[in-house]
């Protein structure tokens, strides 16, 4: 019994060793960190959120200069005529907030559209490399608790991500906004 047992173990051991050779994996933060497609994505997503700064910089002062009027003209305007002025700076503040709202919402969809097309690019690397390494199954490295390093084709996706891909699309169209 103990040699079947010995036996059955031996082969079960050939087949997870040969089974774990036929696993890919690629470090996924490295490939973010220093592909260029990413690093232009990133550097597209900051020059947006800082026109964004900009224009609630410039919302928060006219907001201050309206309520530092509103103030100033308090005392010579009549009480419904100071609640009428407050009734409308309050709804241009509502609908300035929606819009802004709105364009973060546009912001983030455009980065997950551009970051989803970056994706598919590297699964096809991926897949390619694959079949060339005869890999059945390429994981992220995180997924991962231990790993050959031969079965680490990151540098290769990175180097192919590289060449193949300079920049992905990354459109925003940013909701305009008008000061009374």
């Amino acid at each position: 019994m103990k040699l079947v047992s010995s036996i059955v173990f031996s082969y079960l051991l050939i087949f997870v060793n040969s089974a774990l050779a036929d696993f890919g994996v690629v470090d996924m933060k490295q490939i973010e960190e220093k592909s260029a497609v990413t690093k232009k994505l990133k550097e597209d997503v900051t020059k947006i959120n800082a026109k964004m700064e900009k224009d609630a910089e410039e919302i928060k002062k006219y907001v201050e200069g309206r309520v530092k009027k509103l103030e100033t003209a308090a005392s010579t305007l009549s009480r419904e005529k100071i609640e009428k002025e407050r009734g409308d700076l309050e709804k241009e503040v509502m609908e300035l907030q929606t819009i802004f709202r709105e364009r973060e919402i546009a912001v983030e969809e455009a980065k997950i559209k551009a970051l989803d097309e970056i994706n598919e690019q590297i699964k096809a690397i991926s897949k390619s490399l694959a079949e060339k390494k005869n890999f059945t199954v390429v994981l992220p490295s995180n997924l991962t608790v231990y790993y050959n390093a031969s079965s680490d084709i990151t540098a290769e996706v990175l180097t192919e991500l590289n060449n193949k891909v300079k920049s992905v699309k990354f459109d925003v169209k940013l909701k305009e906004y008008k000061l009374k």
